[in-house]
């Protein structure tokens, strides 16, 4: 689970900091602890936590890097750090990924160096969930977000302790005070697998424009419900005037977001889908309109596959937009766009080496058009070859003045010195970004 990349909506933010609420102030802070002294180390919540921390950035939240590995002091003197940025804020979010655990009518996030013997040491090892509401007390919206529901290691060696002290519990309603949202991975004494979903559900909600508060959190839950043998949930206490969205209607255009909302990632491995009528139903449109080789193929594909040695790695979900069926040629392809955007982002996913023999992967060019076809902005990647990984990267065609993008250009080519090369021709697409007026 790697890095999401959300750069176009923290771009719309800053050109479009006039149509946000007035003054309105974000903080946040962002908390992953895989890597615990006593204990087996957690697979995903340094991911997890830097994958929430980018929506959160792309969003407007004012926030420091993610919190990694804390140990108890580093915790507690983020947290004060935090209370003072929160003071008077407009709204103020946590997120916690790593373990927890319910003692004494209260909810502990367990830090990277808790040794827990007894059941006592909790007090002194762990923070309590009702002192994250004391740090965020004095900012008008609070909101926290404890993927932290996992299977407890300390459990069974605990002396003293009760059985429901394995995973977080609901916390009493009527001690959560007004303006206050605490979500979870899981339900009650639920123990929610190691894997990511739920932070990758949340970023991916995060940054859809016009939903409230709680139709995200209710389209979180539903992400991860489907075919799950968990019930994700949230106690919310609002008294607002009028509802919080984290990408307003107002400021956002709609992002297509291949990884989160293509339905590839509920079949197995490999599992494709054409392309196009997905791409169709996006706003602003974008449609097909020629690809090289004629009867090349453009899919949206499960991407947890490997291709003749070479595995690609998603960095927000499981989906990315290929074309198939190239052959070892130069291959192309040319989405329009409707109505013409101003800017046009897309994001390369890492790719990983299954094989001594390393990765090639071809050059490749793509160029944005007005309508008139005049050509507005372009970037290109020279053949590279015996690669043993390949970064996230993501690159913005932007068009200037009056002018608007209408058509984008995707071609490859495979050649090395004037010859074919043994290389894909097609290039891989994991996130696209349209960026209206």
């Amino acid at each position: 689970m790697l890095r999401v990349l959300l750069s176009a909506l923290a771009f719309l933010f800053l050109t479009q900091a006039a149509a946000q609420p007035a003054q309105e102030r974000r903080v946040a802070l962002v908390i992953g602890v895989s890597d615990y002294e006593d204990v087996a180390d957690l697979a995903n919540p340094g991911a997890d936590a830097q994958l929430v921390h980018d929506a959160l950035v792309a969003t407007g939240f004012s926030m420091p890097a993610p919190l990694m590995n804390p140990t108890k002091a580093a915790l507690d003197a983020a947290l004060i750090e935090f209370s003072r940025s929160a003071d008077g804020a407009d709204v103020a979010v946590l997120y916690f990924a790593g373990h927890g655990m319910a003692e004494f009518d209260d909810n502990w996030l367990i830090p990277r160096d808790a040794r827990l013997q007894r059941r006592t040491d909790i007090q002194a090892e762990g923070v309590p969930v009702s002192y994250l509401l004391r740090y965020m007390a004095r900012a008008q919206l609070r909101i926290i977000f404890l993927d932290a529901c996992r299977d407890n290691p300390f459990i069974a060696r605990l002396t003293g302790t009760r059985t429901s002290g394995s995973a977080l519990e609901r916390i009493d309603e009527a001690s959560v005070p007004a303006g206050t949202v605490i979500a979870y991975s899981a339900g009650p004494n639920q123990r929610a697998p190691d894997d990511g979903a739920y932070a990758r559900a949340l970023a991916a909600n995060l940054v859809l424009e016009g939903i409230t508060l709680e139709q995200m959190l209710d389209r979180v839950n539903a992400a991860i419900t489907r075919g799950a043998d968990l019930t994700p949930e949230h106690t919310i206490r609002l008294e607002r005037p009028a509802p919080f969205y984290f990408v307003p209607p107002s400021v956002s255009v709609p992002i297509l977001n291949l990884l989160a909302s293509a339905p590839t990632t509920e079949h197995p491995p490999g599992y494709a889908i054409p392309a196009g009528p997905y791409l169709a139903r996006a706003t602003p449109s974008l449609r097909i309109v020629d690809r090289n080789p004629i009867n090349s193929e453009l899919i949206i594909v499960n991407n947890r596959v490997i291709y003749n040695g070479r595995a690609l790695r998603p960095t927000m979900s499981e989906n990315f937009l290929t074309q198939i069926n190239t052959g070892n040629v130069p291959a192309s392809f040319t989405l329009e766009i409707s109505p013409p955007a101003r800017a046009f982002q897309f994001t390369i996913p890492r790719a990983e080496s299954e094989s001594e023999n390393g990765i090639t992967f071809p050059a490749w060019r793509v160029t944005a058009f007005t309508e008139s076809g005049a050509e507005v902005a372009s970037h290109g990647v020279d053949l590279a070859g015996s690669l043993s990984s390949l970064s996230v990267q993501t690159f913005t065609l932007e068009a200037q003045g009056n002018d608007r993008i209408s058509r984008v250009r995707f071609e490859s080519d495979p050649n090395r010195n004037g010859r074919p090369f043994a290389a894909f021709s097609a290039i891989h697409v994991e996130h696209i970004a349209v960026i209206g007026d």
